[in-house]
């Protein structure tokens, strides 16, 4: 049994990601369905679920439903909200939270940039990436 929030969430996604897509049976056969999870981080720094939803698919409809469903249950502001390129997820989030942030996943921005440049030099950029991204989280930096 999970101690705190973190080891929760730890559980959750390793056992998502060996599950990303599951089949269930239906009247109309057997489809692949997801579990979608939205993770906070509320202003004391600690990480909180804040809902597991299953889906056959995502789109931005699907995160209206489920951004209207967190403000529904209490979750009032978002300050940053931080996606992975879904079109029409930014739209979402600013009609539901329209003072919200919305930044770009890290990882997705390095995908992204690593799909400009040739195979050849993928490694050397790759290599770059996480040396600029390593600086951003020291200490000094954010001083």
């Amino acid at each position: 049994m999970p101690k705190n929030i973190d080891e929760l969430i730890k559980e959750i996604v390793s056992t998502c990601k060996t599950q990303e897509d599951f089949k269930v049976k239906t009247d109309k056969g057997i489809i692949n369905k997801s579990v979608y999870l939205a993770l906070g981080v509320n202003v004391s720094s600690n990480k909180e679920l804040l809902g597991m939803w299953i889906s056959q698919n995502e789109g931005a409809k699907f995160w209206l439903n489920v951004l209207t469903d967190l403000k529904n249950r209490g979750l009032d502001e978002i300050f940053i909200a931080c996606v992975d390129g879904l079109t029409g997820l930014p739209k979402a989030i600013e009609t539901v939270y329209p003072h919200a942030k919305v930044q770009l996943c890290i990882v997705h921005k390095i995908r992204q940039s690593l799909s400009c440049v040739s195979w050849k030099e993928r490694k050397i950029l790759a290599a770059d990436l996480k040396e600029i991204r390593t600086v951003l989280f020291l200490p000094e930096f954010l001083a």
